[in-house]
């Protein structure tokens, strides 16, 4: 039970591929032809691998504050490309407004992620304990899935 791929040639010169599984991460492949020779090669390492991808919730104007002050630190201590995802379901629309003139003044990318609490499970009255169901149970579908780590700091850890 061997996941990886074997490669072999037909007969007339084209690339046979095995799969022995279907599960795993998806890989695009490309085929070039180079002096009647194809030659099969992934895709993967066109990934933007350089950037590092932070995730945080801010619940109220103090937390606002604590994530800009965090954003900063996180920039002034990071030389690589930063981009932040934030859940948009607790920003107020005065924060809504500075993240793109944070963005262009640290030189980093914000973008804000929406998830709505799922009908078919307990709905939850404490904003708390939405926060943390928000942080903890849909990591998996809050980001696009070609990102391959998120790394998740709390507003109020600078």
């Amino acid at each position: 039970a061997n996941d990886r791929s074997v490669r072999r040639r037909a007969r007339d010169g084209s690339v046979l591929i095995d799969v022995s599984s279907f599960t795993g991460r998806e890989v695009s492949l490309r085929v070039e032809e180079r002096g009647g020779r194809s030659t099969l090669t992934s895709t993967e390492e066109a990934l933007d691998t350089d950037v590092i991808h932070v995730f945080s919730v801010a619940s109220g104007h103090m937390y606002e504050r604590l994530l800009r002050t965090m954003m900063l630190s996180a920039r002034r201590n990071t030389s690589g490309k930063l981009k932040f995802w934030l859940l948009g379901n607790f920003l107020s629309p005065r924060m809504r407004d500075l993240l793109p003139i944070m963005a262009n003044a640290f030189g980093i990318d914000v973008e804000t992620v929406t998830y709505n609490w799922p009908p078919w499970l307990h709905r939850q009255t404490d904003k708390i304990r939405i926060i943390w169901g928000y942080k903890i149970l849909f990591l998996d579908v809050l980001f696009p899935q070609d990102i391959q780590k998120v790394i998740f700091i709390d507003a109020d850890q600078v």
